[in-house]
């Protein structure tokens, strides 16, 4: 395990925190849904965000809250971690995280790497898993997605090209290649029941 993140600050638990991180495009959505159809014991956590709903969207992994809602949240420090991008809020709440550290419940959650980096540092127990792809993968993603205009579309790809070059601080890095999403699934699932088995 990867300790370059590390930092005690929380207490031991039973339950673990599952974070799926990795850049726009990169599947973390669909990756967890598909594990959790596997393990559907491990809980999925959802983050707050207020951009709009995508055409046909749906929330499993996304509450849609309204700027206002949002900022009423942060000033109460409700918020584990929060990251802006284009003028859109994403957070995690700290109550859902701490639910791994009441009870033995695993928790799944997907963020980017700013937010994994968050994560670890007062869960460093936390497994990390990055999803990695090509960045014309990613870029042909994001384009059908059709949720970004050109700029926003070179912005995130400039982060992506970051956030693969930092991908060796995670736990693990698991290759999501173009359809092979099952195998992607397979493997991520199969690397949850392992650290179960720790």
């Amino acid at each position: 395990m990867n300790k370059n993140l590390t930092n005690k600050t929380a207490p031991e638990s039973s339950g673990k925190i599952f974070v799926i991180c990795g850049p726009s495009g990169s599947g973390k959505g669909t990756v967890v849904k598909g594990v959790r159809k596997i393990l559907p014991r491990v809980e999925r956590l959802k983050t707050y965000t207020t951009r709009p709903r995508g055409h046909k969207e749906k929330s499993l992994g996304r509450h849609f809250v309204s700027a206002s809602q949002f900022e009423k949240m942060r000033k109460a420090r409700e918020f584990f971690e929060t990251n802006l991008f284009d003028g859109r809020w994403y957070g995690t709440r700290k109550h859902d995280l701490d639910r791994s550290h009441r009870a033995s419940v695993d928790q799944i959650t997907e963020v980017d790497l700013t937010g994994a980096k968050a994560i670890r540092k007062v869960y460093p127990n936390a497994v990390i898993i990055f999803l990695s792809s090509k960045i014309t993968d990613l870029r042909r993603r994001l384009q059908k997605r059709g949720r970004d205009n050109a700029t926003n579309l070179r912005e995130r790809l400039k982060v992506a090209k970051k956030e693969l070059q930092e991908a060796k601080i995670c736990d693990y890095v698991v290759e999501n290649k173009e359809n092979e999403q099952k195998a992607t699934i397979a493997r991520v699932a199969k690397i949850i029941s392992q650290e179960n088995e720790k």
